[in-house]
């Protein structure tokens, strides 16, 4: 991936929502609006991800396997490799521990690619680099895993990040302790609520008359205290301070800048001079 490519593939995003004529206050709801639709489109790709099943090309063991890891979108671009692999052919070119295979296109004599084959560890590369570019293999892969009957796809060329467990692993912080999910104060109220219920049930069950007359009478009183409070608290409603726009606006949009292209070839002496 390119220096830039990440910042120029968010930006063709974002250039649909905002332009030069955005005020900053403007700009802060449409960039959250723009959140809001990716996160969306997150949700619907995952939703199908998990309700529909892939159609398959082939009768390929591996892509059957990666049609249950890959998400759809991935999926369908190795479906590509897969059925573009039927169009090479492999030669073994040397086979000592580590094998490699010279992969060429049925037809073709002119162009081909080497893919070194480690069987022990099942370590595989290929002289085209997609795999290590993009993170999908590619189609001489592929070919030769077919070629000495693996019918699974390695561990090692499977990304987590392209799968559909990818959200629901372990994170880790820097110093490599797990993170844990971190609830909101509601939920963990409404959890520990249901914790102490849970235990008051657990006590009445079977128990004495004295005991439900202790809970009975904790319930009147719990009933009576949240009533107060209840008045209390709509008599003495929140203050709250209002405040009123500036008459004088100080802070403007940033300047425009070209990040795209080559900037302006820099005159010398002469060139100014003339």
């Amino acid at each position: 991936m390119r220096s830039s490519q990440r910042s120029e593939a968010q930006n063709s995003v974002f250039d649909r929502y905002f332009n030069k004529n955005h005020s900053l206050i403007e700009f802060i709801h449409l960039f959250e609006r723009a959140l809001e639709r990716q996160r969306y489109n997150e949700l619907v790709a995952d939703h199908g991800t998990l309700d529909k099943t892939p159609e398959l090309a082939t009768n390929y063991a591996i892509e059957l396997q990666m049609a249950k890891r890959y998400t759809h979108k991935i999926f369908y671009m190795f479906q590509k490799e897969v059925v573009s692999s039927m169009q090479y052919g492999s030669m073994l070119k040397s086979s000592e521990d580590v094998q490699v295979h010279i992969v060429k296109k049925l037809g073709d004599s002119g162009h081909f690619r080497e893919v070194s084959f480690n069987p022990s560890n099942q370590e595989i590369i290929c002289s085209c680099k997609k795999f290590e570019n993009e993170g999908i293999p590619c189609s001489h892969i592929v070919v030769v895993l077919r070629n000495n009957f693996i019918d699974c796809l390695p561990e090692n060329l499977i990304l987590e990040r392209w799968t559909t467990t990818a959200k629901s692993r372990t994170v880790y912080d820097a110093d490599g302790v797990e993170l844990q999910a971190q609830r909101s104060s509601g939920q963990s109220n409404g959890r520990k609520n249901i914790e102490i219920l849970h235990g008051f049930a657990e006590c009445l069950n079977d128990a004495p008359a004295e005991v439900c007359n202790v809970a009975k009478n904790m319930l009147v009183d719990l009933q009576r205290i949240k009533a107060s409070h209840s008045a209390s608290g709509s008599n003495n409603p929140p203050q709250c301070r209002s405040t009123s726009a500036p008459s004088i606006v100080n802070v403007y949009p940033p300047n425009i800048s070209k990040t795209k292209g080559s900037g302006k070839r820099l005159k010398g002496g002469k060139e100014i001079a003339m």
